[in-house]
């Protein structure tokens, strides 16, 4: 036996798509360390593409305050060379990417597909630095090395 539905509605009725959730979690991110290698005389720089967010969230940079010269930059092009790159200008006198300098505990925001890039000038060697996500409740996005040998 067979059964027929039907379905009864409006000609003018809309239904609406229903809107997409917040993802404020993006893809997984890995920097590589940043600082200055005076062994050939370059600054080494990190750059990462943030992806998998549909709106801009906000980013912490934490790291110990004996480290005095972290620097970042977001683009939303790849910056010069390749993710992980060293040149002999220090972070302030760079032109690809511009960046500026960051305090512990700084923050800045960051929209999908754009990058983030770190480099350090001077301070203490070795200094651990951790980026959270405070969209995410503080969540850790990642933790690299600052380092000046």
């Amino acid at each position: 036996m067979r059964h027929l539905l039907g379905f009864r509605g409006h000609a003018n009725t809309t239904i609406a798509p229903a809107e997409l959730p917040s993802d404020v979690t993006p893809n997984a991110v890995n920097w590589a360390n940043v600082g200055f290698d005076s062994g050939v005389e370059k600054y080494v720089y990190s750059s990462r593409q943030i992806t998998g967010i549909n709106q801009t969230i906000t980013l912490k940079v934490e790291y110990s305050s004996d480290f005095t010269d972290l620097y970042y930059a977001v683009t939303n092009t790849q910056p010069e060379i390749t993710q992980d790159y060293a040149v002999f200008s220090p972070p302030n006198e760079t032109s690809n990417p511009v960046m500026t300098y960051i305090l512990p505990n700084g923050t800045f925001t960051v929209s999908n597909n754009q990058y983030v890039t770190f480099g350090a000038d001077t301070g203490t060697p070795g200094v651990l630095v951790t980026v959270k996500n405070t969209s995410d409740g503080n969540a850790t996005l990642d933790t690299f090395l600052a380092d000046i040998t």
